[in-house]
């Protein structure tokens, strides 16, 4: 279930960021909102509090690298900070990888802005292509 509601989230936000290359604060907001009641419906609150502030240490540490290889907004790191509260910073780290891999292709072609969204849902559609088959 968990993947059907990032699925849809990342291709709504990619859309938009696709369109305006901007990443609402609402729709980001609304999706942290719903992993928490999914963890309160689960009984798994404690996990929450510890991803919570292993996504602020990945938000921290991703803004450098990923700054220099793509121009990035503030939006972006949101973005990854809400992925890794939801896939934890595992998955998320394989996630942010594949989707900087993905980007490079835009790049490489000569477009010098990519929508890091479009690109993130691409790049977990990938994950769990690669995970469903057992390569990770």
């Amino acid at each position: 279930m968990l993947d059907v509601l990032n699925i849809s989230t990342l291709a709504f936000l990619g859309y938009i960021d696709y369109v305006s290359y901007k990443i609402p604060n609402v729709i980001l907001g609304g999706w942290i909102v719903v992993l928490v009641l999914e963890n309160i419906m689960t009984n798994s609150t404690s996990q929450i509090t510890h991803t919570s502030l292993i996504a602020s240490l990945l938000v921290a540490g991703s803004y450098f690298p990923l700054n220099h290889i793509v121009k990035c907004n503030a939006g972006d790191f949101k973005l990854y900070g809400v992925l890794t509260l939801s896939k934890g910073l595992d998955d998320s780290l394989i996630i942010i990888l594949i989707s900087s891999l993905i980007s490079f292709f835009p790049i490489a072609g000569g477009k010098e802005k990519v929508p890091m969204a479009f690109m993130t849902f691409f790049g977990y559609i990938a994950f769990i292509i690669l995970r469903d088959g057992r390569l990770l």
